[in-house]
């Protein structure tokens, strides 16, 4: 949301802070102009001095015109060094304080800087120390600028939270950014504060807050239908976010467990299925995301013959995207698990050994085994499972 396209060196920084304090010895010289005043106020002692020579019938003497001459001068002459010294002590005070705001503004970007490349590297701990400096190099300043910058911090970490699956941490961050950004005028209908509201309602799901995820992701589809309905022009990047969030909506339904609320999430599978499909070749990630959903809330239901076509179709499209490769494996794990749901063991086991041979790390294939041993305990628990 706030980027930042490059970082001044510190050498720059202080050629910054120089040139602000040229520009302020330019300024207090054209307000006050000590020499100047001094030019005007001795104009004005000799307009005077030649207004008592045109009055008084004594001329004054030659020494004495002197002396209130060379009394004059002396007169300005301190004015002006008073001036210097109070635009010098200005000056001072004024460099003092853009040092250290240059320095602060300098330190906080670094260190964003060096957790993207923490994050880049996979190193999710260091990346969130450096977020975390961040935060406390800016401390409590104030002004438009540090509080953008803040806001940017708060939604790094919380995104970061977010993917290590911190929900409480995640949502008290994203609380914040919210905040943040409607105190700076962002309307409440924002496509940022949208797409953060709907990660909001994915953690209200994983804390077991449901009334909560499903208000939220109400809130969050009708807001997108407005903006959609509205829009002058087709608005790809709300659809692509009705689509997640009616993904959100269908997870929260699920977790209420009635058929009744199963029903509901399978509507809102199918349409955030068909929106995906609708947005293009560049969204096709999101298309096998949605169709995978859709198998799981199909086999939730019980709709088990249209589950194993749906995840047959993913797997197909997923197979098809290098993008994908190392998740190919988890979809067609899936696939096999439909099938021996439905009792075609045969073709089970051949869907099976190909998620294994797609597996591409060790960590890949103890997940597999993790998933295949659950799910072979889930029917020796319950027999008719294959028959459901």
């Amino acid at each position: 949301m706030f980027a930042f396209r490059s970082v001044p060196r510190l050498s720059t920084a202080f050629r910054g802070a120089g040139e602000k304090i040229c520009c302020y010895h330019r300024v207090l010289a054209g307000v006050v102009r000590p020499s100047s005043r001094a030019l005007t106020t001795s104009a004005r002692r000799n307009l005077f001095s030649r207004s008592l020579l045109a009055t008084s019938p004594v001329p004054l003497h030659p020494q004495a015109r002197f002396l209130a001459s060379s009394s004059s001068q002396s007169s300005n002459s301190s004015s002006a060094v008073r001036w210097v010294v109070l635009a010098a002590a200005v000056a001072a005070a004024a460099f003092g304080i853009d040092y250290w705001m240059t320095k602060t503004r300098y330190s906080t970007r670094r260190q964003i800087l060096l957790a993207e490349k923490a994050q880049e590297r996979g190193n999710s701990v260091l990346a969130e120390h450096h977020l975390k400096e961040a935060l406390t190099t800016l401390g409590e300043s104030k002004g438009e600028e540090d509080d953008q910058v803040r806001v940017n911090i708060i939604d790094r970490l919380a995104n970061l939270y977010f993917g290590q699956g911190r929900w409480q941490e995640a949502l008290n961050a994203f609380t914040r950014v919210i905040s943040g950004l409607i105190a700076h005028g962002r309307p409440r209908d924002d496509m940022a504060i949208i797409e953060i509201s709907a990660k909001i309602v994915q953690c209200f799901q994983k804390t077991g807050r449901m009334n909560e995820a499903l208000i939220g992701a109400e809130w969050c589809i009708s807001t997108l239908r407005d903006k959609i309905k509205n829009a002058p022009t087709r608005d790809t990047d709300a659809l692509a976010l009705l689509g997640v969030s009616l993904d959100a909506l269908a997870g929260a339904y699920e977790q209420a467990g009635s058929a009744e609320a199963n029903k509901k999430a399978i509507d809102a599978r199918r349409e955030s299925l068909q929106i995906a499909m609708a947005l293009g070749p560049e969204h096709t990630p999101l298309v096998v995301q949605c169709a995978n959903n859709l198998c799981i809330s199909l086999v939730l239901a019980g709709q088990l013959d249209e589950a194993e076509k749906a995840a047959a179709e993913t797997c197909r499209i997923a197979s098809a995207l290098p993008a994908l490769k190392k998740e190919c494996h988890t979809y067609v794990a899936n696939h096999a698990h439909i099938l021996s749901l439905l009792g075609r063991m045969e073709e089970s086991a051949a869907r099976k050994a190909e998620a294994y041979r797609l597996a591409s790390s060790p960590a890949a294939t103890a997940e597999l085994d993790e998933f295949f041993s659950s799910h072979n305990a889930i029917r020796a628990s319950h027999p008719t499972a294959e028959t459901a």
